[in-house]
């Protein structure tokens, strides 16, 4: 191992190894991750998965300590054999979508979408109007949900629809905010349990009876 620099010129503390960055599995990603895909292999702990994780931003250039966690996520899910998408949007105002990419390359496949976040203020003018979370009224965004499709339009179920219903339902419930910590609802896009649905404090699975999901 040696010590190396990023490829933005900034001095990496970490240690290197010929396949990169030899980093820990840290946290979660940023905003919604959803699990889908097929469980691969045997027991528990042998499982491989397909994951798809969206982000309200990229983790390139981690700048700051939410694109640093998500970056560290990929980098731990893929050292662990997984498969990872990722799709998060970029300002190209501030970012070169091109740059991001190789940056990301072999580390995961990575969707991203020209989108920006609306601004602040006129966020929180229309979460007051609306009543809805000013999160999920600045970072819901049309490339953003029209990518999710796409990407998962070749799943033989798409779970994402519930999973970001459920998310949105209790963003705006206030007894949700009393649920233990890292209370953990999962939705497996497969009957086989390929999420591991069935370690989560409340799994669904996917089922097709007579024609109805």
């Amino acid at each position: 191992m040696n010590r190396a620099r990023d490829r933005d010129g900034v001095r990496n503390p970490r240690p290197v190894t010929a396949n990169g960055p030899a980093v820990p599995l840290i946290g979660i990603g940023i905003g919604i991750g959803i699990g889908i895909g097929h469980g691969l292999g045997g027991g528990y702990n042998t499982r491989l998965m397909r994951i798809l994780l969206v982000a309200t931003k990229t983790p390139w250039p981690p700048i700051d300590g939410g694109r640093l966690v998500l970056l560290n996520t990929i980098d731990g899910l893929r050292d662990a054999g997984h498969r990872v998408t990722l799709i998060a949007p970029v300002d190209e105002r501030f970012l070169d979508t091109d740059l991001v990419r190789r940056n990301l390359e072999g580390r995961c496949e990575a969707h991203l979408p020209p989108a920006s976040t609306r601004g602040a203020l006129r966020s929180l003018m229309q979460a007051e109007m609306s009543r809805t979370p000013v999160t999920i009224i600045r970072h819901s965004l049309e490339p953003v949900r029209r990518t999710v499709e796409q990407v998962i339009a070749d799943e033989q179920f798409d779970v994402a629809p519930y999973s970001i219903a459920t998310a949105e339902y209790l963003l705006q419930d206030r007894s949700s905010f009393n649920l233990p910590r890292k209370y953990k609802i999962v939705f497996s896009g497969c009957s086989t349990d390929c999420v591991f649905a069935s370690v989560a404090d409340l799994g669904f699975f996917a089922h097709i009876k007579n024609g109805v999901k």
